[in-house]
């Protein structure tokens, strides 16, 4: 459980830090859930913990298609 919150803050840093450093721009929800596999971010496929930085820290989709201003909602586990 501490691995998959400590996944969480390092993505949920890396958006906050790109919101600090933008200009206006169109925004987008994006959604991840606690589910099997990978998801698109829509609220009715939502990204999951597939989906979240591996120790290789090799970009990930939330990492790649979250862009400054975008929210991110962590539907409830």
């Amino acid at each position: 459980m501490r691995h998959m919150a400590e996944k969480l803050a390092s993505c949920v840093a890396a958006a906050i830090t790109m919101s600090v450093f933008s200009g206006p721009a169109q925004t987008a929800d994006y959604y991840l859930s606690n589910k099997p596999g990978s998801g698109s971010g829509t609220k009715d496929d939502p990204l999951s913990l597939a989906d979240l930085p591996k120790p290789d820290n090799k970009p990930v989709r939330p990492l790649t298609v979250l862009q400054p201003g975008d929210t991110l909602w962590v539907q409830g586990w």
